[in-house]
């Protein structure tokens, strides 16, 4: 209705005689159009308002559309990335890795559920789902019981998640050198990989995966061990089938168990030594018998699990704090103050956790009896007790193999998540980005080149001793700004430099420790220092490819120069250089830090030459400048770094004929050999997992051959301080 009567009052409009307000100029009906645009511009600006609402509205559906289809934000939260952590391993390798990477298998086998079934009235068989239980056959599923469950196998598993592993625990390891995690944090969510002959993967789920996981395990069997009480034997061996696929359905349980399996086995194995050889190993062969003859749960009570996993870390604990006396390199030997009968207490507390917890088994209670009253065993005999725990203690890897056993133990859900939300952040993305569209990339040797250019001029380069300790005007320093701000990032850092709170002191009297200091500080500023240790990171995920690729040594190196380069654009270094400022001695250090960064300056020379006057004889002194766009880089001669020349190239005048950044850029973007050139600026930094994704990018411009520029997500550190 309103409509109709905006129209008819149009129409009124346009009818009535208006050129009588100038009836000499002649308007006829112009009068009566600028009375109607009046009228209806009203409601013109309210109908492009609503449209303009409309467009959002849509824009946003169409946007959420688009990231459903993209998958962009599929892992949003750290509790996220525990859930999906397994399946973003298989998109790893299948966007991540090229072709030339020996993968042995992108997914883990699925762990077929054996059934059970009474085989003779004098034991039991074991025949696999829809399979006659012939001997091939049951010695195929006991095979099969034992790769599956308890890891014992003649090749490796986990070989899904190799390169994975070693990605994932590149990017912690970038974390963990940056403070962004501390060690504990480092230690819960890094991939581990346990040497020797007693470890059947060749990586093992880090412990923010496998927590709790264990005691779910004790827990499903527990409740299924006690259904069997009382039960026919056909009906205890469903159980059986039961407790197998409760534990083969979860594959972070069933890596819990094997480790557990494994380390308390290893533990057992190198603190007992020969003297208990043959006893231990009968009776890790009744338990591998038990879990192929479908008996578990007749000889297992599963109630007094608890307490044989407190016996093993408690025994862990002890061994972990022993000392060992290192005052004379050639003989080591175990601290003075070493309890050697509470270790071996500690260890008999583990045999009788053992045998409480299979004491339906008369051979494994005859051979722990055996193993325990070994007249010239571990309890026995002090001297083999010495010398079995120096030995043990001094193996390489031990600490590390203890520690993963009490986190793997003790290490609750609710503790495994970082505390820094910036890890939370980062690690939410990688793990978010592997399940987007990707190209799959080419080899190293195939992949195109890049150059990375940055411009820099007199701009903060790395915070000296005296920027962090001089105090402003409110009696507050750059550095006590710093550790107040990024609080857990300090602790962080004073762990990894080894210097207690009390002894902050330290960091400024040692001159290693003053380096790391301004380190510190200066990666939490805008400074050039924090951009190109980013930057850098791209040729440390380059080599780590390539070597997934088989390169090796030199030619490894040399690849990576082919197909990556940086160039600093540092305009004034000779200028610096000659003012004997400390930037110039701060960008040698740059390239001392980075063998393949490259310092493009200006050089500017000047020369006085005898003029010559028209007859011939000598005349006034003419001073002639020329300007030198130069490349240089850090070598080694003898003791000494110093700045090599690398290129000269004279220019025809001074660089500054417009903007300053800008004709910055263009003197030194002669030095860039890459096929493509990526400009970063000062206010950005690199992280690990981004440059894992940079062949991807770069294989964009293959796949669309008109493509000059390629965008990609970008992160804005100062964007919490500014």
């Amino acid at each position: 209705s309103d409509v109709c009567s905006s129209d008819l009052a149009v129409v009124a409009i346009w009818d009535l005689y208006l050129s009588w307000w100038y009836p000499s100029m002649g308007l006829g009906q112009f009068p009566n159009l600028i009375v109607c645009f009046v009228r209806c511009a009203p409601m013109l600006v309210m109908y492009m308002i609503d449209m303009q609402i409309w467009f959002m509205l849509w824009t946003a559906g169409y946007g959420t559309v688009l990231g459903w289809t993209m998958r962009i934000g599929e892992v949003p939260t750290f509790t996220t990335v525990r859930e999906r952590f397994l399946s973003a391993s298989k998109h790893f390798n299948r966007k991540i890795l090229s072709d030339a990477v020996p993968l042995i298998s992108e997914v883990e086998p699925v762990y077929d559920v054996p059934s059970f079934s009474a085989a003779s009235s004098a034991g039991r068989g074991v025949e696999m789902r829809g399979k006659a239980n012939k001997d091939g056959k049951n010695k195929e599923g006991m095979a099969e019981l034992q790769q599956g469950l308890l890891g014992v196998s003649s090749t490796l598993g986990n070989e899904s998640l190799r390169f994975f592993a070693e990605a994932w625990n590149g990017v912690l390891d970038d974390m963990r050198q940056s403070d962004m995690v501390n060690n504990h944090e480092l230690q819960v969510l890094v991939f581990n990989k346990w040497e020797g002959a007693s470890f059947s993967r060749c990586t093992y789920l880090p412990v923010f995966i496998t927590a709790g996981k264990l005691n779910e395990a004790i827990h499903q069997a527990t409740v299924i061990g006690s259904e069997g009480e009382s039960t026919s034997l056909n009906k205890q061996l469903g159980l059986e089938a039961k407790l197998h696929a409760a534990l083969g359905k979860d594959f972070a349980m069933r890596e819990a168990c094997v480790e557990f399996w494994e380390l308390s086995k290893w533990v057992l194995t190198a603190l007992l030594g020969d003297r208990h050889e043959g006893s231990l190993a009968r009776i890790v062969s009744c338990v591998l018998t038990h879990l192929q003859e479908g008996s578990v749960l007749d000889v297992l009570v599963a109630a007094k699990l608890p307490a044989l996993v407190k016996a093993v870390v408690d025994m862990s604990k002890a061994l972990l704090s022993i000392k060992v006396d290192a005052s004379e390199p050639r003989e080591p030997k175990l601290d003075a103050g070493t309890n050697l009968s509470a270790i071996a207490d500690h260890c008999r507390a583990v045999l009788d956790a053992l045998e409480k917890a299979f004491s339906s088994d008369k051979r494994m209670m005859e051979e722990l009896e055996a193993l325990k009253f070994t007249s010239s065993g571990l309890f026995w005999d002090e001297t083999y007790r010495a010398s079995q725990v120096l030995r043990l203690v001094q193996q390489d890897g031990t600490a590390a193999k203890l520690r993963g056993m009490l986190a793997l133990c003790n290490t609750a859900v609710v503790d495994v998540k970082p505390k820094h939300w910036e890890v939370q952040r980062r690690l939410a993305w990688f793990i978010s980005s592997l399940f987007m569209d990707v190209p799959r990339p080419a080899p190293v040797a195939r992949m195109q080149s890049w150059s990375v250019l940055t411009p820099f001029y007199a701009e903060d380069l790395l915070y000296s001793a005296k920027e962090l300790a001089l105090k402003n005007e409110d009696g507050i320093s750059v550095l006590y700004f710093l550790k107040t701000v990024h609080g857990d990032e300090w602790t962080s850092f004073l762990e990894r430099v080894g210097v207690a709170a009390k002894d902050e002191a330290q960091l400024w009297q040692d001159r290693k420790l003053a380096l790391e200091l301004r380190l510190w500080a200066s990666f939490r500023g805008q400074t050039l220092v924090r951009t190109v240790e980013g930057m850098m990171l791209h040729e440390r995920a380059l080599r780590l490819q390539a070597s997934w690729e088989g390169m090796r040594g030199e030619s490894l190196e040399q690849m990576i120069r082919q197909k990556f380069s940086y160039v600093v654009s540092c305009q004034a270094y000779g200028q610096h250089k000659k003012a004997r400022d400390p930037k110039a001695a701060d960008t040698e250090y740059l390239v001392q830090r980075f063998r393949n960064l490259r310092v493009a300056y200006v050089d500017k020379a000047v020369t006085f030459a005898q003029g010559r006057n028209a007859d011939g004889s000598p005349g006034a002194m003419r001073e002639s400048v020329r300007f030198y766009s130069v490349l240089a880089k850090g070598v080694r001669e003898g003791a000494e770094e110093v700045m090599q020349e690398v290129f000269r190239v004279q220019l025809p005048g001074d660089i500054m004929l417009g903007e300053g950044k800008p004709e910055n850029q263009n003197h030194a973007i002669i030095f860039t050999r890459g096929e493509h050139l990526q400009a970063i600026d000062m206010n950005q930094c690199g992280y690990f997992e981004e440059a894992l994704k940079m062949r991807n990018l770069l294989h964009e411009f293959v796949l669309q051959p008109g493509a000059s520029i390629v965008g990609f997500r970008e992160h804005i550190f100062t964007g919490g301080l500014s």
